[in-house]
């Protein structure tokens, strides 16, 4: 038996990542923020990289920084063709 999985449309986690998707495609950090609860921590895998885990402003200060790297150009964020969605 093969498994499979079929994302649900109307669900809500996928929703905010695809809001999240959006806002960080056009660096819109204000939009960001809103989908991050105030005690949002990012952690980055695996831990052997020894990267330190960031608050919410921590992490949204970060991808500010980055935005300014990038010239505040528009990314482009491809999902996998085997990604369930």
């Amino acid at each position: 038996m093969v498994a499979t999985f079929e994302t649900p449309k109307d669900s809500a986690q996928l929703k905010t990542i695809l809001r999240y998707f959006d806002a960080l495609k056009a660096w819109d950090l204000a939009e960001v923020g809103k989908l991050f609860a105030d005690d949002f921590v990012q952690s980055t895998r695996p831990l052997s990289l020894s990267v330190p885990s960031r608050t919410k402003e921590e992490d949204l200060e970060f991808l500010r920084g980055f935005s300014k790297q990038l010239d505040e150009k528009h990314l482009e964020v491809m999902i996998h063709p085997s990604f369930p969605c």
